[in-house]
């Protein structure tokens, strides 16, 4: 399949007002949130991608527009709009889930998206930071943030689904400054399925599926990390969207 690069364009008031006019019924929105791994990127940054930029190829087709939503104060946040969906990607980099909520971004999902809308959160890589107090949420506090999430979710009645996070690569190199990190997010992603169960929201363990798409070859998973063997590169967003759409479609279509 040929790749097609996300279309990063700026919109007037007026242009955004004609295209919801010729648009007219409004489509089903799918809300990302999470950290670096996820976020949508411009051309400045590249070769850096997140997964939320591919997801909308993965799970509908071609990409019809890439515009910022209006009125949005965050200027991270990127529309990904095809034929059934806009995938509105508001994951930023550095944040955990109470970063995220203490920037009040959680807010700026919950003053856009309607009901029967999805939310897809996704974090962890973040929250386990000990030395950026931002960041860092103590295992027992988890359950706090999500159900702040939960809480508004269920008021608006929006879908949830949560993700583990992406794969930290520790398998194509012999630096070990990253193993302690991996050992770490194995217990908040035990800690994040239970709340999920305890919810009955739907869960994917985006690693474990990863894992078994490559056929645990794990040495080649540098090819899809820039070198810093977290962040994703295009065939790693690629990747990973491809499992998360995959994954997803059961509940969103």
């Amino acid at each position: 399949m040929k790749q097609q690069q996300p279309l990063l364009t700026t919109w007037t008031t007026m242009d955004l007002e004609m295209h919801k006019m010729e648009k007219g019924k409004r489509k089903p929105h799918i809300f990302l949130a999470g950290d670096s791994t996820m976020q949508a990127y411009t051309k400045d940054k590249r070769p850096q991608y997140g997964w939320g930029e591919r997801l909308h190829e993965y799970l509908d087709g071609e990409l019809l527009d890439s515009y910022h939503r209006l009125q949005c104060v965050f200027e991270q946040q990127r529309c990904f709009e095809s034929e059934r969906f806009i995938i509105d990607n508001c994951g930023m980099a550095g944040r955990s889930l109470k970063s995220f909520i203490r920037e009040n971004r959680h807010l700026d999902i919950f003053s856009n998206i309607k009901a029967h809308d999805w939310l897809i959160i996704q974090f962890a890589h973040n929250d386990i930071a000990r030395d950026k107090p931002e960041r860092y949420t103590p295992i027992e506090e988890l359950k706090t943030y999500y159900e702040i999430i939960l809480s508004a979710a269920r008021k608006q009645k929006v879908n949830l689904i949560v993700l583990a996070p992406i794969l930290i690569d520790i398998y194509s190199h012999e630096e070990a400054t990253l193993r302690p990190l991996v050992k770490d997010i194995k217990a908040y992603v035990a800690e994040i399925k239970t709340i999920a169960a305890m919810h009955d929201i739907p869960f994917v363990d985006v690693a474990t599926i990863t894992k078994k798409i490559l056929n645990y070859d794990l040495h080649a998973l540098g090819t899809y990390y820039l070198e810093d063997h977290v962040h994703l590169n295009m065939q790693g967003a690629n990747l990973y969207a491809k499992v998360i759409g995959d994954a997803i479609r059961q509940w969103i279509e």
